[in-house]
């Protein structure tokens, strides 16, 4: 079985939408990042819940990060 360093995985998916998301004003990006939580980790991604529903739509309206 393969272990995983979740916080490493977490801080690299945070780095990789940091750069997705740059057209963002820093103070959006950083209080739709903060409310992120990441909920379970397969084989395949990491699933991810939100706290207030426009942060979820606004990430739904991103590309997803692949191979991140």
């Amino acid at each position: 079985m393969q272990s995983f360093d979740l916080n490493n995985i977490w801080e690299h998916i945070l780095q990789e939408a940091k750069k997705n998301m740059q057209h963002l004003p820093d103070a959006l990006y950083l209080r739709v990042t903060s409310s992120l939580i990441p909920m379970f980790l397969d084989s395949h991604s990491i699933h991810i819940g939100v706290m207030q529903t426009f942060v979820k739509n606004l990430i739904d309206q991103q590309p997803q990060i692949s191979k991140a």
